[in-house]
């Protein structure tokens, strides 16, 4: 069942136990799986919240942080070029969120052992 989950409802409900501090293995594990499997699908926001909640649970799924650092990477490069200004006052919606997901997945990645030098160049020149 959870294979036919969209990008979204996996990174809600990884998410969602997270937030709960809720580290049911069995669960994480096939989100895990069934996320690998759809990370190309995955928006920067879908792969913010699933990293955190890998992190945040401590989670050891290192094919999965691997996979989202490769996926933003692609993102990151692809969609920071919307970023036009320095700063964040007066930059529409889409473009905030853009930055709050930037700014998501490198920190989880970080705290999770996982964050590359590339994917923090790629989002060091997003957000400046």
């Amino acid at each position: 069942m959870i294979t036919e989950f969209s990008p979204q409802a996996l990174a809600t409900t990884a998410w969602s136990f997270a937030g709960l501090a809720l580290n049911d293995l069995p669960l994480m594990a096939a989100i895990s799986a069934a996320s690998i499997t759809k990370i190309a699908s995955f928006e920067l926001l879908n792969l913010a919240n699933t990293a955190w909640a890998f992190s945040a649970l401590e989670s050891s799924h290192e094919p999965l942080l691997d996979a989202i650092a490769a996926a933003a990477l692609r993102r990151i490069s692809a969609e920071g070029d919307s970023l036009t200004m320095r700063s964040q006052e007066g930059l529409p919606l889409a473009a905030r969120q853009l930055v709050s997901s930037i700014r998501g997945i490198v920190g989880a990645l970080a705290s999770s052992g996982r964050l590359k030098n590339t994917i923090l160049d790629v989002a060091t020149e997003a957000l400046n």
